[in-house]
């Protein structure tokens, strides 16, 4: 998907993504491999890609959270 491209593009980079809110909900669902539910606009949603083990979300809807990382 598109936040792997950028991941690969950019490895231990930094990138910001700036999109609609279901664009972003689906992208960081498929990255972390769970159903993210609404999102709303203008909040820090904030992931990180390890090159070993995937992906890691740290904020969602602007709250820190414990997400699952898929790799």
């Amino acid at each position: 998907g598109a936040l792997e491209a950028l991941a690969e593009e950019f490895p231990g980079g930094r990138v910001l993504v700036v999109a609609h809110g279901t664009l972003l909900r689906v992208s960081l669902s498929r990255a972390i491999g769970r159903t993210l539910h609404g999102i709303d606009n203008a909040v820090l949603n904030l992931a990180h890609h390890h090159a070993v083990d995937g992906w890691e979300l740290e904020y969602f809807n602007g709250e820190r959270v414990v997400a699952a990382v898929q790799g």
